[in-house]
C-alpha cells in the first residue's frame, strides 16, 4: 500500500491518494486543484474507487465534485453534516473564500463502519468531533495509518473558535478515539507534516494535563 500526498488550494490541504498494490485507489479530502488530481491519478494510471471526505469545511470538498464526474465514483461524507456540505456558511467558503463551495455526498458514513473497497484499502471510521460537529476520522488497522483531516495534527489538533454543533470537548475525543490506537501507527493530517500515534502522545502540547489552556 502506498499513501501519495497532494497540497491542494490556497490553505495547502492535504489530499491523500491511497493506492494498493492493484493500481486501485481511495482518495481522502480532495480539496481544491481537480484538474491536477485528475492528472495524477490518470498519469499513474489508477482506477479511483471513491472519494473520502473527513469533514465539509470548504478547503477539504473542493474537487470533490468534478473527480465524481470524471471517474463516477461515489463521495462519502459524514451523516451529520449532510447539509453543511451543501451550505457556504456552515461550511465556511461563503466567509473566507468570498464563493460558495459545495459538493454532493453520495453516501453518509457514521461512527465504527467497515469501509472495504477491495484490494485491501479497508477503512474504519472513527468520529471525531470538536473541529467540525461530525468530523470522521478513516482508521486503516493492516495500513498502519489514520487520516485525521483537521481532527489531530503534528503537534496540534483542529481550531474549536469555529465549531458550530452539540457539545462536545476535541481533546477528550482525540484522547478517547484516536490516542488509543497504536503508537507506531502514521497520523495522516489534513494539514502539515505526517505524525505517529505514539508522537502526538508523547510531544503534542495539546494533549498535556495543561492542554486544555491552550485552546
Amino acid at each position: 500500500m502506498k499513501v501519495i500526498k497532494e497540497i491542494t488550494g490556497p490553505l495547502r490541504e492535504n489530499c491523500y491518494l491511497v493506492v494498493s498494490e492493484a493500481g486501485t485507489a481511495v482518495i481522502v479530502d480532495p480539496g481544491d486543484d481537480g484538474p491536477m488530481l485528475i492528472e495524477k491519478i490518470k498519469g499513474l494510471g489508477l482506477t479511483l474507487k471513491a472519494i473520502l471526505v473527513t469533514h465539509t469545511h470548504y478547503d477539504h470538498i473542493g474537487a470533490v465534485d468534478m473527480l465524481r464526474a470524471e471517474f463516477n465514483v461515489p463521495s462519502y461524507v459524514p451523516k451529520g453534516e449532510l447539509e453543511m456540505i451543501q451550505d457556504k456558511i456552515s461550511n465556511l467558503s461563503g466567509i473566507y473564500a468570498g464563493r460558495k463551495i459545495s459538493a454532493e455526498a453520495d453516501i453518509a458514513v457514521e461512527d465504527k463502519e467497515r469501509l472495504d473497497f477491495g484490494d485491501g484499502l479497508v477503512f474504519e471510521t472513527l468520529l471525531v468531533p470538536g473541529h467540525s460537529p461530525y468530523s470522521i476520522c478513516y482508521y486503516m488497522k493492516d495500513c498502519g495509518c489514520v487520516f485525521t483531516g483537521d481532527t489531530l495534527f503534528r503537534q496540534g489538533v483542529g481550531r474549536v473558535d469555529l465549531y458550530e454543533g452539540p457539545k462536545t470537548d476535541l481533546l477528550n475525543n482525540i484522547k478517547e478515539r484516536l490516542l488509543i490506537l497504536p503508537e507506531e501507527t502514521v497520523v495522516y493530517a489534513g494539514h502539515g507534516l505526517n505524525s505517529t500515534i505514539g508522537m502526538e502522545k508523547s510531544n503534542n502540547p495539546y494533549l498535556s494535563e495543561e492542554g486544555f489552556w491552550l485552546l
